[in-house]
């Protein structure tokens, strides 16, 4: 594996969160982590990978937006779990605003909306 990989580990409201740099984007599989949300800040699932996943059966809100991940950076996504993921325009998963479906093995490029938070499984 060329170069070191930097792993960031964040915890929220019974999600798990994982920030690391992209690998090079295979149209084919461009997120192999199982049951995980994998997000990109590049089109094309490009550039780097940020993953929520809850930590329950019941799901969980992440707010992108704490983790710098709000405001538009989110590009590109791949949902990886059986159960539908949503990104909202708001910071707290409410419908208020515009918000986007990620079906299951879904992979989205561009991302529709200007997400600041995320509901996973």
């Amino acid at each position: 594996m060329p170069g070191k990989w930097l792993r960031t580990t964040v915890a929220v409201a019974a999600a798990a969160a994982t920030l690391l740099p992209a690998s090079p984007a295979n149209a084919a599989s461009p997120c192999t982590i199982s049951g995980a949300l994998c997000l990109y800040d590049g089109p094309g699932f490009t550039g780097n990978l940020f993953t929520a996943s809850a930590l329950t059966p019941a799901g969980v809100c992440v707010n992108l937006a704490a983790h710098g991940w709000g405001g538009g950076r989110v590009k590109s996504a791949v949902n990886r779990n059986a159960k539908t993921a949503v990104l909202y325009a708001s910071t707290n998963c409410t419908t208020g605003g515009p918000f986007q479906y990620v079906f299951p093995n879904q992979l989205v490029s561009p991302v529709g909306v200007t997400a600041n938070s995320a509901f996973v499984y």
